[in-house]
């Protein structure tokens, strides 16, 4: 399944930004910033994926700690490796467009570091979240355990689709009107707050919650 996943993925990062803009085909050899224009395209894609799926498991395991714990079904097995594939796909797209992960914070440097570095380390964090995150959901089909709390991980990539929206912003010529105007910038950052919340915070004290009791 995660073979087959990763073909889908593979074969979207290059359909799906044409379908979306209606334009022609991107050939194999793009520049890295239609690829880049591509992984946020196919990443929109995959988001509204795992969070349909996320919720269809958990509105499925009536809320029972042994279904959150070990009712590994097929349809499981499906979102899950469709999680690996993404990930695994993932590091190979960052690696065709490291320029523009900083996604316009280039011009915010922290301390010492240049641009160059900036982008370095972007890559680096980006990298490391990507191997950690495809670890996980193997781990869950590997041992069969733990399935609730990787259905809350497919859940938390709500707010990225407002992450990935500002971020076709950012790489807009020219940028949308909606990014120069401060009224609606602070109603874009205020909706990413409140899916956030609903997406990462919410799942994270059910988490807690069964650490605890």
């Amino acid at each position: 399944l995660i073979a087959i996943w990763m073909a889908v993925w593979w074969a979207a990062h290059f359909v799906l930004w044409p379908l979306w803009t209606g334009g022609r085909a991107v050939r194999c050899a793009a520049t890295p910033l239609e690829h880049y224009r591509m992984r946020l395209c196919r990443s929109q894609a995959y988001c509204v994926c795992a969070i349909l799926g996320g919720a269809r498991l958990l509105l499925d395991c009536r809320w029972d700690p042994d279904d959150l714990l070990y009712k590994l079904s097929f349809e499981h097995q499906v979102f899950f490796t469709m999680a690996v594939a993404h990930w695994l796909v993932s590091i190979w797209e960052d690696q065709m467009c490291a320029h523009f992960l900083p996604a316009g914070m280039e011009h915010d440097i922290l301390g010492a570091l240049t641009v160059q570095s900036m982008r370095a380390t972007f890559l680096q964090a980006y990298m490391s979240h990507h191997v950690v995150a495809a670890a996980a959901f193997a781990g869950v089909l590997a041992h069969r355990a733990c399935v609730g709390l990787a259905s809350f991980g497919l859940v938390f990539e709500l707010p990225v689709l407002l992450m990935n929206h500002r971020e076709f912003a950012v790489c807009a010529e020219p940028r949308p009107a909606w990014f120069r105007n401060p009224r609606r910038l602070k109603r874009f950052w205020r909706d990413l707050h409140f899916l956030f919340v609903i997406g990462r915070v919410g799942p994270t004290l059910v988490y807690a919650h069964s650490l605890i009791f």
